[in-house]
């Protein structure tokens, strides 16, 4: 048997491995998933940087302005990412953001500190700052500041584990008028909380992957900062009737049991919630890319954005009509 030192070097070093191979490979996997009548390519045009202050850094976004907003102000969101050491820069976000901006959504796709361009603080670990609540409390803040945005219309959106943040984030911060939680991370107890789960570490080490010199939290941090920020943990509140409307998203070729978890939480959840699947997709909406190219699934993309939307739309009384939201990137 070996030493159990070294047993905990090698489990850490695979995990390390698996956190830093995980995401390019499940890229090039969702870039080619989908009817092939169905794929389409897209050159990403950019965005514009913005940096604000949070109140333990500078974080960074990419800004997506509204089409038509420079007429009248509109609905805005603060798109949140999962573990991913791009940040802002997946695909799918980047993607997502120029799609709803086509809209008529305004997007700050935000890099959280300790990912893409954001730089997280030297000091010890806080739950806080791995909940990402400086950044995303500054990021809603200098979205209701924008010209191009009503301030009163105004949420939150995540993907995967960024889901999960945007939960809570619309859970603990004041104004957030509707949420959408693509994926959000699930069975928590079953694969992280529990001592014999083999995902903690690999969690762990998606969590750390830009964060420089910051000190590396424990496993007992990481199995606190998931009972803080999980759906699971929060349905007191969530199925409770003073919450902003919540839209569940998750694509129906992720596995059957996070699907099945995913449509027990949504049963419990109140009337001012709602679940809709995206079939034959994956947990990254058949969206992958390499550099500016984007590889998507037409079908998907267009149902999801769909229903982002119309979600949006039910979620503002206000009289804001939804735009087109055709083809072209």
């Amino acid at each position: 048997m070996l030493h159990e030192g070294y047993e905990s070097r090698v489990a850490v070093a695979r995990a390390r491995l698996r956190a830093r191979l995980a995401t390019p490979l499940l890229q090039l996997r969702a870039a080619t998933r989908g009817p092939l009548c169905d794929r389409r390519l897209a050159i990403d045009r950019g965005a514009e940087w913005i940096e604000f202050a949070t109140e333990t850094g500078r974080a960074s976004g990419r800004l997506y302005r509204a089409v038509g907003s420079e007429n009248e102000p509109g609905p805005g969101l603060v798109l949140v990412h999962g573990s991913h050491f791009p940040g802002s820069g997946l695909a799918l976000y980047r993607l997502l953001g120029a799609r709803l901006a086509r809209a008529g959504i305004t997007v700050l796709a935000v890099d959280c500190l300790g990912f893409g361009r954001s730089r997280l603080s030297q000091g010890e670990p806080r739950i806080e700052d791995y909940a990402a609540a400086p950044t995303l409390r500054a990021a809603l803040r200098s979205l209701r500041e924008h010209a191009c945005v009503d301030a009163e219309r105004v949420g939150l959106m995540g993907h995967s584990f960024g889901g999960s943040l945007a939960l809570r984030a619309a859970r603990v911060e004041a104004g957030v008028r509707f949420a959408v939680a693509i994926g959000p991370t699930r069975r928590v107890a079953e694969r992280y909380v529990s001592p014999e789960s083999g995902d903690l570490l690999w969690l762990r080490e998606r969590l750390v992957c830009r964060r420089g010199r910051a000190p590396k939290p424990s496993l007992d941090f990481v199995r606190t900062l998931l009972r803080e920020v999980a759906l699971e943990y929060s349905l007191c509140f969530w199925s409770g009737p003073d919450h902003p409307p919540v839209l569940l998203l998750d694509g129906g070729d992720e596995s059957p049991a996070d699907l099945a978890a995913l449509g027990r939480l949504a049963g419990d959840l109140s009337p001012t919630a709602a679940h809709r699947r995206i079939g034959r997709a994956d947990h990254y909406l058949n969206v992958g890319g390499f550099g500016p190219l984007l590889s998507y699934d037409r079908r998907a993309v267009e149902e999801a954005i769909s229903s982002i939307c119309s979600w949006i739309e039910r979620s503002t009384t206000d009289g804001w009509c939804v735009q087109g939201v055709g083809e072209a990137l």
